[in-house]
């Protein structure tokens, strides 16, 4: 599997269908002692056989060595491996004609080439979904179906991602978001906190004094506030009844990040108390703000939705944006 057999590019579409499924092999090392001048040699032994998709073509193991990733040429998709149980535990469909792959140093993300519509997936490792699809240079005449993105690597910092363009000959540089995670600071100095920890979706968010753990990091992508730890998004539970699905008073909770409008969040300095850092968390749809409960500065507070006032119980720090 070597993303240099350029042939295997022009090859592989046209048996698309033809070949139900290939394998990957699992192979372990072995010492072997007496062989002079080095005390031992090392003999390759494989211990098992994966069947993945079609046409698997590459393979990039996760810095903790848990999972391996590999994409299926013509399958356009990615299979996920459990290296404990040499198991596929998840099929990630990804772009046209995936090639190569590789993983951030950190383990949370994954990049994937894909060859035919010139794009690389980005692959959310906590969730195995694809959360942003980058366009990538292909061929000069500018067809965005050429086969151009192939191999790739990642800066150990986990900064930028190197792509090589078989049809253009060239090499496109992609900016990784490399922004930590921060906890969102509101009334006399708390943070936002999921209560007890929790992952499941609908429990609640309160306020709670910082203690720097998982259950208060929280980072903003695109319009979405999201947890980190758990990959759940800062939610607003919906009424039931009424004409207003968004009333005063409806609680805040977590749940999975999807294109829910509840889930939709600005950052508005224009509501604020002067802090330049900070200003009023303000839900897209029904144009209120995230709000403190009856202004109450204690530990376990819950949050709510309430018309937006400018009052102190409304301000808040803003964590890191990335605009995916």
């Amino acid at each position: 599997m070597n993303v240099d057999q350029h042939s295997t590019v022009h090859r592989h579409p046209t048996v698309r269908g033809r070949v139900a499924r290939l394998t990957i092999a699992v192979v372990t090392a072995a010492m072997v002692p007496g062989i002079a001048g080095i005390g031992a040699a090392v003999a390759d032994t494989v211990t098992d056989t994966v069947p993945v998709g079609r046409f698997p073509e590459a393979v990039a193991i996760t810095p903790d060595g848990s999972r391996a990733y590999t994409p299926n040429n013509n399958d356009d998709t990615v299979s996920v491996i459990d290296t404990g149980t040499d198991m596929v535990t998840a099929t990630v469909p990804v772009g046209s004609f995936p090639i190569g792959v590789a993983i951030t140093p950190d383990g949370s993300l994954g990049y994937v080439t894909n060859s035919s519509d010139s794009t690389v997936s980005v692959i959310d490792t906590g969730t195995n979904t694809v959360i942003e699809t980058v366009p990538i240079g292909d061929g000069p005449s500018g067809d965005t179906t050429s086969e151009g993105p192939i191999g790739l690597a990642i800066t150990p910092d986990g900064s930028r991602a190197y792509v090589s363009n078989f049809v253009s000959g060239t090499v496109s540089v992609i900016a990784i978001d490399t922004q930590l995670d921060s906890p969102i600071y509101g009334l006399d100095g708390r943070v936002l906190d999921i209560v007890d920890d929790g992952t499941v979706s609908g429990t609640p968010v309160q306020m709670w004094d910082h203690t720097g753990a998982e259950n208060q990091q929280w980072k903003k992508i695109g319009n979405q506030i999201v947890n980190p730890h758990t990959q759940k998004c800062l939610d607003v539970v919906e009424a039931v009844n009424g004409s207003d699905p968004f009333p005063n008073g409806a609680p805040i909770q977590i749940s999975d990040c999807g294109s829910q409008t509840s889930e939709q969040w600005r950052m508005a300095d224009e509501v604020t108390d002067g802090n330049p850092v900070g200003g009023a968390i303000i839900n897209i749809p029904s144009e209120k703000c995230l709000d403190v409960t009856d202004n109450v500065s204690a530990n376990g507070t819950r949050l709510q939705l309430w018309d937006c006032t400018g009052a102190f119980n409304q301000q808040f720090n803003f964590p890191p944006s990335t605009e995916r």
